[in-house]
């Protein structure tokens, strides 16, 4: 009786269809622009599983964009597009690149952190994503897309 259990939950875990994360749909921005922060993860005293986490803007930081391909690295000398620095906010824009692929890279004291991201601009029936909404994140040694959500 015990195995005829075990082989019908294992039979119908197999059954089950399988879902893949895609992403370049959740790293797809509409606007080529952000705010750089970086995030620190505080535990609340009192719990084991619970944190808050402490936000900084990062100043004076190199973020550059450079050309991403299927079968390309990041970042060759070739494919680099565009290239500013964050602003006493950590905010950062880039004017008028091409829609299409990218990494982009936040250099911060003297470091490399990299995240791939897709460039598809939003049109004009879409919400407009303001750029203090896209929130490169430095946390746990990684740069991360975040998206600052408003509720009404």
């Amino acid at each position: 009786m015990k195995w005829q259990f075990i082989l019908s939950v294992a039979s119908l875990m197999i059954s089950l269809p399988t879902q893949t994360v895609d992403p370049e749909k959740w790293n797809t921005v509409e606007r080529m622009c952000g705010k750089l922060e970086r995030v620190e993860e505080i535990p609340v005293k009192g719990t084991t599983a619970a944190f808050t986490e402490k936000r900084q803007p990062i100043k004076k930081a190199d973020i550059r964009l450079y050309q991403r391909g299927k079968a390309t690295q990041c970042c060759g000398a070739g494919l680099l597009v565009a290239e500013t620095v964050t602003s006493r906010g950590g905010d950062f824009i880039f004017r008028n690149p091409a829609p299409g692929s990218y990494w982009v890279v936040a250099v911060v004291d003297g470091k490399e952190y990299i995240h791939a991201i897709k460039y598809a601009p939003s049109t004009k029936d879409k919400v407009e994503v303001n750029c203090a909404d896209l929130l490169y994140e430095i946390k746990k040694g990684e740069l991360q897309l975040g998206r600052m959500i408003t509720v009404d």
